[in-house]
């Protein structure tokens, strides 16, 4: 998996796990073949988030379909990740 983020590795991996478990206890494979497998370190650089600049937040809502600004602009305002916009109702908004 060259040229691969490290959490792109991961998450292929756990998938890849998951389905091995599966025909383990299907009795298709009598072990797990990634047993012993080390992932590459992530840094901790890339784990964490990255801030955007106001001007870039700007471009990128200037750049957007309009369906999508007060969406972007939710996300980058209030600091909400992606599955806490998508899941956020108009109720939940006290303006």
């Amino acid at each position: 998996m060259r040229g691969l983020a490290p959490r792109t590795v991961k998450t292929r991996f756990v998938t890849t796990r998951s389905v091995l478990g599966a025909a383990i206890r299907d009795k298709v494979i009598a072990s797990d073949p990634t047993v012993g497998i080390r992932l590459p370190r992530q840094r901790e650089g890339e784990a964490s988030m990255e801030i955007r600049t106001p001007t870039r937040v700007k471009s990128i809502l200037d750049a957007a379909d309009e369906l999508f600004v007060a969406f972007i602009a939710v996300c980058a305002f209030a600091g909400l990740r992606l599955g806490e916009a998508a899941a956020l109702q108009l109720d939940n908004i006290d303006s």
